[in-house]
C-alpha cells in the first residue's frame, strides 16, 4: 500500500500552511519568496536526500528525534506537509531499523511542520542561485559567419591580472608580501598608476578589500606606506568623482564568510548576497579577499565543498561584473622558496578545484638562491627580492619571465612620534629591472635590512653585540644566511663600525673598559645627541 492509499483509506488528513494552498487564480503554490511548492527540483532533491545523505532512525539511539530532524529538513525544499509523509514513507523508511508505522510517521510529519525553523525553501533557494542545474539546459547556438569585430573586448581593469568578470587567485607563501602587495593592487586600481606594479592600468576604479587577517591599524599603516613612497594624492589619485577609491575592512572582529556548513553539513551561502549587494550600491569594479582559506568552512582537501565556496566568488564577479582577487597559502615549502613552485598553481594549499574556477592564476615567492646567482647577486641577497608569475591563464598567453619586487621600508610618523622621537616601519614592493640594478645598489639594500632588524633587537637600548647577534640569527631573515652567531658578530662590528642612524636613534658599534655592558656592545643614542 502507498502512502496516499494509506492516508486515503484510514481518512488522514495533513492539513497544509497557508503558503502552500493554491490562490483564488488557481495559480502554483508558492512559499517563501515565491519558491514553488512540491516542484521537481524540490522533489528530485529530497528523494536524494532521504535515500542517500538523510541519517537512518535507528532503536535505541534516538531515532524519534532523528526522524523528526530528517522531516524537518524537507522544508527546506518547500516540500508540501503531504508530500513530506509520502517521500519518507516510501524514501527514507525502508532505511530505518525498524521501520515506522504509518500513523507513527504521521505524527512525526505533523510535528515537524510545526515546529521547524527557517523558511519554507530556503535550500531550493540556495540551490537555484548557485547551481545552473537548477534550470533547463539551453540549447546549443549554431555558428553562422561572424566577424570578431562584432564581439566585446575582454574588460581589463589591470592588464594580465585583474579582468571584470573573471577570478584572479594569488598564490603565496606567508610571510612574502601578499597582504602587502593586495593593498598596491588596491592603490594601483583606484589611482590608474602604472608605477605601483609595472602593470599597465587598462581602467581607473573603485576596490573594496576583505582582509579576515589583519587588524585595521595594520592595514591603514601598509597603506600609509604605499602612499609615501609612490607620492599619491589623497585627492588626486586615491577619490574618484569624490569618493574614496578604496575601501577596506578587517576581519578581526567579525570576518567574512562566504560559506559557513548547514545542518546536514552542506556548503551554504552566508555573506554571498551581502557582499553583491555592497558592491552593486557602491559600484565596485575590484573586489579582494585575504585570504581565502579563512573566508569559509569547507574543508580545504575537498574538491566538492572547495568547488563550490569557488563558485560563490565566481558567482559575485559574474553578477557584478566585477575583478574577483583572491589571495590564497601555498602548501608549506621552506623559507617561502620559489625553487619548483614560481609559476605552479598546484603549490596552492588544499584542493584544486579552486584553480579550475579561477581564470588567472598568479604565484608570489621570494627570489630563490640560485636565481640571486643567475642574476649575478651575492646569494644573500635573494631574501630582498620577490618575484610574480604566471601560473595560468585563460585570457592570455602565459609568460616565463616574472615581474621583479624589491622589499623596501618605509619610516612613518604616528601619534607618538613627537613625544618619542620614534616612527613606525613598513614594507613596500618597488617594482624592479634586475639589469639594471648595480651590485652596489643591492649590497646597500641588504645592509638597510640589517640596519633596520638590528634597530628593532635593541628597541632604543644599549645592548651587548652578542645579546643582539643571538636575537637576529634565531629570528630575522635579513641574517639567515650567516651560519653561526660569531659570525653575525662580526657582521655586527663591521656595520656599526660607523655610526648608522635609524628610526630617530643612532647606533654604533663601541668597544668598552667598564664592564656595565659588556665589552663589545651596540650603543644607542637619540639622533643629534652627543
Amino acid at each position: 500500500m502507498t502512502a496516499n492509499q494509506f492516508m486515503e483509506r484510514f481518512g488522514i488528513d495533513l492539513d497544509e500552511p497557508k503558503q502552500t494552498k493554491k490562490n483564488s487564480s488557481g495559480s502554483r503554490r508558492t512559499g517563501t519568496g515565491g519558491t514553488p511548492i512540491d516542484s521537481p527540483e524540490g522533489i528530485n532533491m529530497a528523494v536524494h536526500f532521504l535515500q542517500e545523505e538523510a541519517p537512518p532512525a535507528i532503536e535505541g539511539e534516538q531515532g524519534n528525534n532523528t526522524t523528526l530532524k530528517v522531516a524537518m529538513r524537507l522544508g527546506d525544499w518547500a516540500i508540501s506537509k503531504k508530500r513530506a509523509y509520502a517521500l519518507m514513507l516510501e524514501h527514507y523508511n525502508p532505511r530505518c531499523s525498524p521501520e515506522w508505522g504509518p500513523e507513527e510517521m504521521t505524527d512525526i510529519v505533523t510535528h515537524a511542520y510545526k515546529y521547524r525553523g527557517g523558511p519554507v525553501g530556503s535550500a531550493l533557494h540556495h540551490e537555484a542561485t548557485l547551481s545552473p542545474l537548477a534550470q533547463p539546459l539551453p540549447p546549443p547556438e549554431p555558428l553562422a559567419p561572424f566577424s570578431p569585430k562584432d564581439l566585446p573586448p575582454e574588460q581589463w581593469i589591470i592588464e594580465r591580472l585583474l579582468c571584470r568578470g573573471y577570478v584572479t587567485v594569488l598564490v603565496s607563501p606567508p610571510g612574502t608580501g601578499k597582504s602587502v602587495l593586495s593593498l598596491q593592487i588596491a592603490a594601483a586600481a583606484a589611482s590608474g598608476r602604472d608605477d605601483l606594479l609595472d602593470l599597465a592600468i587598462r581602467e581607473r576604479t573603485r576596490v573594496w578589500l576583505s582582509n579576515n587577517e589583519d587588524n585595521l591599524i595594520l592595514m591603514k599603516r601598509r597603506f600609509a606606506g604605499i602612499v609615501q613612497h609612490f607620492i599619491l594624492s589623497w585627492d588626486e589619485d586615491l577619490e574618484i568623482e569624490g569618493v574614496s577609491g578604496v575601501s577596506i575592512n578587517s576581519g578581526i572582529e567579525r570576518p567574512l564568510m562566504m560559506a559557513t556548513r548547514g545542518s546536514e553539513n552542506k556548503m551554504q551561502p552566508h555573506d554571498v548576497d551581502s557582499v553583491i549587494q555592497y558592491i552593486k550600491e557602491n559600484n565596485i569594479g575590484v573586489w579582494i579577499a585575504d585570504p581565502f582559506l579563512e573566508t569559509h568552512q569547507a574543508a580545504e582537501n575537498s574538491n566538492e565543498e572547495i568547488n563550490r565556496v569557488a563558485a560563490m566568488y565566481r558567482k559575485v564577479a559574474i553578477e557584478c561584473n566585477c575583478a574577483v582577487l583572491l589571495i590564497h597559502h601555498t602548501r608549506k615549502e621552506p623559507r617561502a622558496s620559489s625553487v619548483g613552485y614560481a609559476g605552479e598553481m598546484d603549490s596552492g594549499r588544499g584542493a584544486s578545484s579552486l584553480m579550475g574556477v579561477a581564470r588567472i592564476v598568479k604565484t608570489l615567492y621570494t627570489m630563490a638562491k640560485k636565481d640571486a646567482e643567475s642574476w649575478g647577486l651575492e646569494e644573500e641577497e635573494h631574501v630582498n627580492f620577490i618575484r610574480l608569475d604566471d601560473a595560468k591563464s585563460n585570457l592570455y598567453m602565459t609568460s616565463a619571465s616574472p615581474n621583479w619586487l624589491k622589499r623596501t621600508n618605509v619610516e612613518l610618523e604616528n601619534s607618538e612620534t613627537v613625544k618619542t622621537g620614534r616612527t613606525s616601519s613598513v614594507g613596500v614592493l618597488v617594482p624592479t629591472d634586475l639589469l639594471q640594478l648595480s651590485s652596489g645598489e643591492i649590497q646597500q639594500s641588504k645592509n638597510d635590512m640589517q640596519i633596520q632588524d638590528t634597530a628593532d633587537v635593541l628597541n632604543g637600548q644599549t645592548m651587548t653585540i652578542h645579546a643582539v647577534a643571538n636575537m637576529l640569527k634565531n629570528g630575522y631573515s635579513s641574517f639567515s644566511d650567516i651560519k653561526s652567531v660569531a659570525g653575525v658578530e662580526k657582521r655586527l662590528k663591521s656595520l656599526f663600525t660607523e655610526e648608522q642612524t635609524y628610526g630617530g636613534h643612532a647606533i654604533r658599534y663601541v668597544q668598552r673598559s667598564d664592564t656595565n655592558h659588556g665589552k663589545h656592545t651596540l650603543e644607542v643614542k637619540k639622533s643629534g645627541e652627543k
